[in-house]
């Protein structure tokens, strides 16, 4: 499987998972992305094993669903807390 990698500045991405009936944004290290529309991620089932694939970057594993999505942002680790904020609380209320 070939993974999509962008700007090394840029660490993190903001994405919209666009199956299912309900959108779910989430942040993820640029290595889990398949392309501009797809996305790899992990079979764990706690959340805290995300979060630390997450925080670490983990590289995926050929056994990684596929998924698409929506980018709706990118970032370094300086900026993500911002993008999140703004996409996941105050877009919301608008």
């Amino acid at each position: 499987m070939k993974f999509h990698y962008l700007l090394v500045s840029d660490v993190f991405n903001v994405v919209e998972f666009t199956e299912g009936s309900e959108p779910q944004i989430c942040v993820i290290p640029i290595e889990w992305l398949v392309d501009d529309v797809r996305c790899v991620w992990p079979p764990y089932r706690k959340q805290k094993q995300i979060d630390q694939a997450v925080r670490c970057r983990q590289r995926p594993e050929e056994a990684w669903e596929v998924y698409d999505i929506r980018i709706l942002g990118c970032a370094g680790r300086l900026f993500l807390f911002i993008t999140y904020f703004i996409y996941v609380v105050f877009l919301p209320m608008l």
